[in-house]
């Protein structure tokens, strides 16, 4: 379904990666995708954190992206896998051991892996943490596949929210 997803999205781009949205006031405004080159099954495979297969099956398409970006720094920022390692320190003394980053959605928070989950094959594994709140992590009650198709559907809204 990711793989499906992403080229639904990739079909919408110009020949810049820019695409139009259409926002909540009747507006619309220009965003930007980029994608990175494939993951390494190797570098996958020996990767410090135990991913979710979906995340793998992505990473072995892109190994990380931007979505929704705009001309000024915002956006969604699926990390690849060193973004993943620098942003979970960066954000260690907000977020449980056993958790790690793979998204920053920029000004808004970080969409967090809970390890255990993976480890237990539990598919609620993906959580949110506000930027600006010091409460613990929310459960979206999603795999990393389903958050991709609603952003993908919402065109970067916050839909998590509401």
């Amino acid at each position: 379904m990711i793989i499906e997803t992403l080229e639904s999205l990739k079909a919408n781009l110009d020949g810049d990666g820019r695409f139009r949205i259409h926002l909540n006031d009747g507006t619309a405004a220009d965003k930007k995708c980029l994608f990175f080159e494939p993951a390494s099954l190797q570098e996958i495979n020996e990767f410090k954190f135990d991913l979710p297969d979906d995340y793998k099956t992505f990473l072995t398409l892109h190994n990380g992206g931007r979505i929704f970006t705009d001309d000024w720094g915002s956006g969604i920022f699926v990390h690849s896998l060193k973004e993943i390692i620098q942003e979970t320190l960066s954000i260690s003394h907000l977020i449980p051991e056993k958790y790690f980053c793979v998204i920053r959605y920029a000004d808004v928070g970080y969409f967090l892996i809970d390890e255990q989950k993976v480890e237990r094959g539990e598919k609620d594994y993906l959580l949110y943490e506000d930027i600006d709140t010091s409460n613990p992590p929310q459960n979206l009650k999603m795999t990393f596949e389903e958050f991709i198709e609603k952003l993908i559907k919402f065109e970067g809204e916050l839909f998590w929210l509401k």
